[in-house]
């Protein structure tokens, strides 16, 4: 299907003369939406609603036309329709009320505006401003380029699939009747007519999204950096309506309580780094876990973890961790003590399992029944074995 307002097609003038006969105004924006971290990119359409004059301090001319939806925008200015000097400027024109009905859980990566604009003489009008209206306010960068308004009509795209323009868009925002786009010009010289005329025959915008995770957590871990300090740190690689984030520890691996709230970026998608000392006394050889809750605005919540952290002495001689386990569970022990054997117990006294021991390991436990088991290391050669308990969950 041959669409007119195709910013490809619409680079034939013929096409425009085609569609639109009044000089007034007409706002087509074209809205494709698209994130790549997950979830395939969608699109809406939608059409300006309403567009209006903004007078500014000293501009020499305002936007005709702009009452009316339905035909082309074809100019604006003041009485006399012209900038006559140098440095002359335009009031602000606003295009809003797209009315985009983004569905939830998405995020917006990029926008890209296309304006096709020309110069009524000769080739002294300039971009003053292009840039993003957000809650009826001038939002992020200003993407005006130094490339003059032809006397020929031009397609000019501002933006990109993944440029926010310097702003922080939300759901919200893109949603609202006031999200959209203001522009403006004025003149650069002195030379030539003074009848200069900026005009606009089309105005459309891509916005780019996608549903998407509220979090997208790239790390979440614990370190020791003395007795009783731990440093807990997490980073993100994305963030969509994301009001805070808890962290929770707990010492038997079941109860756990808050011990930080730290509020969240809300929308980003660029990564953040969080991190928070904990600096309770829990004791040696034992193991402390920590769980991260992150709590969206509208009260949703998501759990990662749960991480563990060893907090022992060099004098502790068995340690089990993560204990209570699901899946597995590592073995420690100091080099005084030195086991070579492990055997595994039931409530009932019946050994399970055993197992050789190395340096380092970490035994599968996800076929064991839940309950309470007795795991005892042993030294063939000096006759030691220490025992410590096991919970399965």
């Amino acid at each position: 299907m041959f669409d007119v307002f195709h910013p490809q097609n619409i680079k034939n003038r013929s096409l425009l003369k085609f569609s639109f006969i009044h000089k007034h105004i007409f706002f087509v924006v074209l809205l494709t939406f698209g994130f790549p971290i997950s979830g395939k990119a969608q699109s809406v359409n939608r059409t300006a609603g309403a567009g209006s004059n903004v007078p500014r301090a000293g501009s020499s001319a305002g936007w005709n036309g702009t009452d009316n939806t339905n035909d082309i925008f074809r100019n604006v200015s003041t009485t006399d329709n012209r900038l006559r000097g140098d440095g002359d400027f335009t009031d602000y024109l606003y295009l809003t009320d797209f009315n985009f009905n983004i569905p939830a859980n998405s995020y917006i990566q990029g926008v890209v505006a296309y304006i096709y604009r020309g110069n009524s003489n000769q080739d002294d009008i300039y971009d003053e401003t292009i840039q993003l209206l957000v809650g009826g306010n001038g939002a992020g960068n200003d993407k005006s380029s130094g490339n003059d308004w032809d006397n020929r009509y031009e397609f000019l795209t501002y933006g990109g699939a993944n440029d926010l323009w310097g702003a922080s868009l939300s759901l919200d925002q893109v949603n609202s009747p006031d999200f959209g786009l203001r522009i403006a010009a004025f003149r650069n010289t002195n030379s030539g007519t003074s009848n200069q005329r900026p005009e606009i025959d089309y105005v459309s915008m891509t916005v780019y999204y996608a549903s998407a995770l509220p979090v997208e957590l790239i790390n979440f871990t614990a370190t020791t950096i003395s007795e009783n300090t731990r440093e807990i740190t997490w980073a993100t690689a994305s963030e969509i309506n994301s009001r805070d984030f808890a962290l929770l520890s707990s010492i038997d691996g079941m109860n756990f309580k808050e011990i930080y709230k730290q509020n969240s970026a809300g929308y980003s998608n660029a990564e953040l780094q969080y991190s928070f000392i904990d600096r309770e006394n829990l004791g040696l050889n034992k193991i402390v876990y920590y769980k991260l809750l992150q709590t969206d605005f509208n009260g949703k919540s998501e759990e990662f973890g749960p991480i563990s952290l060893v907090i022992e002495s060099p004098e502790a001689e068995l340690l089990l961790y993560p204990n209570p386990s699901s899946d597995f569970v590592n073995v420690r022990f100091n080099e005084t003590f030195n086991p070579d054997i492990l055997e595994i117990y039931n409530q009932n006294g019946k050994r399970i399992k055993q197992i050789n021991l190395k340096i380092r390991n970490t035994i599968d436990v996800h076929k064991m029944s839940s309950g309470v088991y007795l795991f005892k290391a042993s030294n063939k050669k000096t006759g030691k074995s220490v025992t410590e308990r096991f919970i399965k969950k």
